[in-house]
């Protein structure tokens, strides 16, 4: 019985990975379906108005996440704190959400690249990025992760690709067009989410002060380390938009998308020993925790190279048909490609320092990153253009890499859990 419940355990955990995937791979192909068919400014405009929307909603729920994950015990299902602690947690992301958009709307109108149109969609697509965020985070904390992928990948993906079908076949593809239909399907896969969730559960309980208070604050703290890190993956977007145009823009969102996917897989492949790190962490030796954090880098390793082969074969192969979008894109992918080849052979790192509850270690070394990348887009990118913002992103991520692990040395260090142990 035993073998047969856990061999039903990791089928459903294959499920979930080959879900993950397959949805992260089918919206990195979708963006470049589009940057193929699209002009090179309006896809410059979407790249512009999807980085800033990112962030803003990262503003907004990336705390109310993180909060959700740190009481998954009080919202687990059935649990009589559930209906409360949910209604606390999205109560707090739709006040801030007013904000994130504000802010957005400012930074985008100042923007010279960026319609008023643009600024109407890119502000839509905050309010309806930071719903979804908010309800996926609640959904995955719950227990629910498998449900979050289903919705995603077979209600979110078809409603964006028809809305860009449309859009095509119409021909009225723009930037502000492409950024409303992806709000469109945001606010789909949110709402279907939130539906789910019993926001009703014991409506007569209310989460006592003292704890709504403490819970305030950790979100806060969250939200800013979830932010600061948004900035530094997307900072050559936000700050160089400012001195490269639309169109120049559009290599690198080309660029940016391959090497943002490959991110996110290195993600998926330490949730999948997540758990095992996780209790590893938990008074056991070092050596447990070196282990599995090198298993993680080999892994994440081999998927980078297997990327780099397959991005070779591809250009290789690349017809001189191609849109000049691509071409330029050429040289910006393979800089941020092994940025993340760095990356991913240094480790998981800076999760190890979030597990450890080491936030501000963590706050500090991304604010040394944004710093890095601030001063070479400034340098690089008058001369350089798309190359140059790939150069800085690629600098920026490293130097955050780096500087984590350095920080992490502490955990994986021989201490008195592994004497204790001997």
């Amino acid at each position: 019985m035993h073998e047969s419940t856990r061999r039903g355990q990791l089928l459903t955990l294959a499920g979930h990975v080959a879900m993950r995937v397959a949805s992260i791979g089918l919206q990195a192909l979708l963006t470049l379906a589009i940057g193929w068919v699209c002009a090179p400014a309006d896809f410059g405009e979407l790249v512009i108005l999807t980085a800033h929307a990112v962030a803003g909603a990262t503003l907004c729920a990336g705390g109310a996440l993180q909060g959700a994950l740190r009481v998954t015990h009080l919202i687990a299902p059935g649990s009589t704190w559930e209906g409360p602690v949910l209604r606390l947690l999205i109560c707090s992301t739709l006040r801030r959400a007013c904000l994130g958009a504000v802010l957005v709307a400012a930074a985008l109108w100042i923007n010279p690249d960026v319609s008023g149109v643009g600024v109407a969609a890119g502000t839509m697509l905050t309010l309806a990025l930071t719903l979804a965020s908010a309800a996926s985070g609640l959904t995955i904390a719950r227990g629910h992760a498998p449900t979050n992928q289903a919705v995603e990948l077979f209600l979110r993906l078809p409603v964006q690709a028809a809305g860009v079908v449309g859009l095509f076949a119409s021909g009225h593809m723009s930037g502000p067009g492409l950024a409303a239909a992806t709000a469109l399907a945001s606010l789909v896969y949110g709402g279907t989410l939130l539906a789910r969730l019993p926001f009703r559960a014991c409506a007569g309980r209310r989460v006592p002060e003292a704890m709504g208070t403490l819970l305030g604050r950790f979100i806060t703290s969250a939200s800013a380390n979830a932010i600061l890190f948004t900035l530094l993956v997307s900072l050559e977007v936000l700050l160089g938009s400012r001195f490269v145009s639309a169109e120049g823009i559009a290599p690198l969102g080309i660029a940016g998308r391959i090497a943002g996917a490959l991110a996110m897989l290195h993600g998926a492949i330490f949730d999948f020993h997540a758990a095992s790190v996780a209790r590893s962490l938990r008074g056991q030796p070092p050596s447990d925790v070196q282990r599995l954090a090198r298993v993680v880098s080999i892994e994440a390793t081999t998927l980078t190279i297997a990327t780099m082969l397959a991005a070779v074969a591809v250009v290789a192969l690349m017809p001189d048909s191609v849109p000049a979008t691509y071409k330029l894109a050429v040289t910006p992918l393979w800089i941020l490609l092994g940025a993340r080849l760095l990356t991913g052979a240094l480790g998981p790192a800076p999760a190890l320092l979030t597990l450890r509850g080491m936030h501000r270690r963590l706050a500090a070394v991304t604010c040394v990153g944004i710093v890095v990348e601030a001063i070479l887009i400034v340098l690089l990118v008058e001369d350089n253009g798309s190359v140059g913002l790939a150069i800085a992103a690629g600098a920026g991520i490293c130097t955050y890499s780096v500087l984590a692990r350095m920080s992490a040395r502490s955990i994986l260090r021989p201490g008195p859990a592994a004497q204790k142990s001997t």
